[in-house]
């Protein structure tokens, strides 16, 4: 019950995180087999002091994404020929690698680890899947069967993620039942949240509403407890262009007792192309998340706004803007990616007219 709350709290967050799920997968384990938690608790005991204090520094450089600094000290405090002793150290440094994107980086660690274990390898695989090198994933999925080294479900997750990735929707479908197939156990059955997430965004990604349908169905069959919010708005972001099937679904995610994000607004708000009903949805959100961050709402209004060619919304949204501090033409306005894409295709429709 404690994990519960932990995976929804994880689930809150605009984008699913295997590499935080893995973390929990390895802490919850008892046994050594299909996940090794109990494994991974007694090498973290073991972990000699100096070491400890090397992992906290690693852990800031982590959160910090500072794989500069994970690297200089793979380099200066990790001997060349480092043995077992070294493993979870190493694969914390990898993890900052992998998070970082640093594909050279990373490579060269894992091939000097002296034990590559479940984890390692499922920190590789999620990088190559969002770094869509689709082919490499492949190859070291391949190696790591040959290798004997056990698949997890975040395995299975970060193979639905390559999937989502290479908009690969049947894959991942196929990928989840591959996993049921060989799911035998309480244990693995008490991951059927992140599994079917992984699954259900592929789908959604591909546009595939009743297919997320069917997936939601299954899970709120299998257990009821183990539907998230992320599960939700993967059903809501799929229904696009859809927008009515769109708002049934969050009619049913309130029934359902769980009360939409602004992520969720964002969302809803993509499956319309009306601009009014947008703007209706945009209030709503701001009544029911009156502290909410409201530039990537805005980004939605203003890119359909240019798409549908009309300037009364794009005057609209200017005061809007105006009124909350961050004028379209503001430096503050910039720092907002998805704001900055929609703000420059405001520039070239402006300049076509």
């Amino acid at each position: 019950r404690g994990l519960r709350g932990i995976h929804q709290s994880c689930f809150r967050a605009s984008e699913f995180v295997p590499e935080v799920v893995e973390d929990l997968l390895y802490r919850k384990g008892e046994k050594g087999d299909f996940r090794g938690g109990g494994r991974f608790r007694k090498e973290l005991e073991e972990v000699p002091q100096e070491q400890r204090r090397l992992m906290s520094v690693l852990r800031e450089h982590t959160e910090a994404l500072n794989w500069q600094g994970a690297l200089e000290l793979w380099n200066t405090e990790v001997p060349k020929d480092a043995g077992e002793e070294w493993h979870v150290l190493s694969r914390a440094v990898l993890n900052c690698l992998c998070k970082a994107m640093r594909y050279d980086e990373a490579k060269e660690v894992f091939h000097s680890m002296a034990n590559r274990d479940t984890v390692a390898y499922n920190q590789m695989l999620l990088m190559l899947a969002r770094l869509r090198r689709f082919m490499e994933f492949d190859q070291l999925l391949s190696r790591m069967d040959k290798e004997g080294v056990a698949r997890s479900s975040v395995t299975y997750c970060n193979i639905m993620t390559k999937c989502k990735e290479n908009r690969d929707w049947q894959e991942a479908v196929r990928t989840l039942e591959e996993f049921k197939a060989r799911a035998s156990n309480d244990d693995e059955a008490a991951n059927w949240s992140f599994v079917y997430l992984a699954a259900m965004s592929a789908c959604a990604k591909g546009r595939q509403p009743d297919q997320v349908e069917k997936l939601m169905r299954e899970l709120q069959e299998m257990d009821p407890g183990a539907v998230l919010p992320n599960h939700w708005n993967s059903w809501i972001v799929s229904c696009a262009p859809d927008g009515e099937r769109a708002n049934r679904v969050m009619q049913e995610m309130r029934d359902a007792g769980f009360t939409p994000s602004p992520v969720d607004f964002r969302s809803l708000m993509v499956c319309h192309r009306n601009f009014e009903e947008q703007r209706r949805i945009y209030e709503t959100m701001r009544k029911e998340h009156p502290t909410a961050k409201l530039p990537e709402a805005w980004a939605v209004l203003l890119r359909n706004a240019v798409l549908n060619g009309e300037p009364h919304a794009v005057d609209w949204l200017r005061q809007e803007m105006q009124d909350h501090g961050i004028p379209m033409d503001s430096d503050r306005a910039q720092q907002v990616p998805p704001l900055r894409r929609a703000l420059r295709m405001l520039e070239d429709w402006q300049q076509t007219e």
